[in-house]
């Protein structure tokens, strides 16, 4: 939400967000955006909805894919199912609206693509194979993305933040505790550390930037 906060903040942009919720599509309402209901695991909910999206005359020109999950356990009890829920949404979802949007973006000659990563993508910890494999895999896509679509003023770029105080690091428990007590800023970050980063990179003045994979973590990457 933070991020969908800024840019409608900044007032340059008519800001569209997705929540899998009626309560996170009423959020995105009330701070100012237009909040639509998407499963970016459903391959029709995302093409309607920018069939919907032509059809009210949106032309897309920034995509932020922050959509994620996590399951943890260690590589031998994650069965194959899990994997492939994990992927689903954190690598395919990313990869069904990066297709449809470079298709406004290609046509325009100008775009700003920013996938959230993570910094478990190089920073190995137990029980997060899936998690990690997912982001990697999202990150060698964003540097080809940004290869191929350079010359068409389109940039691809990877933020990538360390522990973030949100439902995902809720959701893990223990786990995410024992993680914060990692970063040597001392503590997770909020959001909103988080969000200006996204908002750069979706400027004129992030323009000579792309195929990047940003670190924003408090040190973590480092202890």
């Amino acid at each position: 939400m933070a991020i969908c906060k800024d840019f409608v903040k900044d007032g340059g942009y008519h800001v569209y967000g997705t929540s899998t919720s009626d309560k996170g599509v009423e959020d995105i309402n009330q701070m100012g955006a237009h909040g639509l209901k998407l499963d970016v695991v459903s391959e029709e909910e995302c093409s309607c909805l920018f069939t919907e999206l032509k059809n009210k005359g949106v032309s897309i020109d920034v995509l932020v894919n922050n959509a994620g999950v996590a399951n943890v356990s260690l590589f031998a009890k994650t069965k194959r199912e899990s994997f492939d829920s994990v992927f689903d949404v954190n690598f395919h979802g990313s990869m069904r609206l990066i297709k449809e949007c470079l298709r406004y973006m290609s046509k325009n000659r100008f775009g700003r693509i920013i996938n959230v990563s993570s910094v478990l993508s190089v920073m190995p910890q137990h029980g997060f194979s899936s998690y990690a494999a997912s982001k990697s895999a999202l990150e060698g896509v964003t540097k080809v993305l940004a290869l191929e679509y350079a010359s068409k003023g389109i940039t691809v770029n990877c933020v990538n933040p360390g522990f973030v105080d949100t439902d995902l690091l809720k959701v893990i428990g223990g786990k995410g505790e024992d993680l914060k007590s990692k970063i040597p800023c001392g503590y997770a970050a909020e959001p909103e550390d988080i969000s200006p980063l996204v908002l750069f990179l979706a400027s004129e003045k992030a323009r000579y930037i792309t195929g990047e994979c940003i670190q924003i973590n408090g040190g973590l990457y480092f202890s």
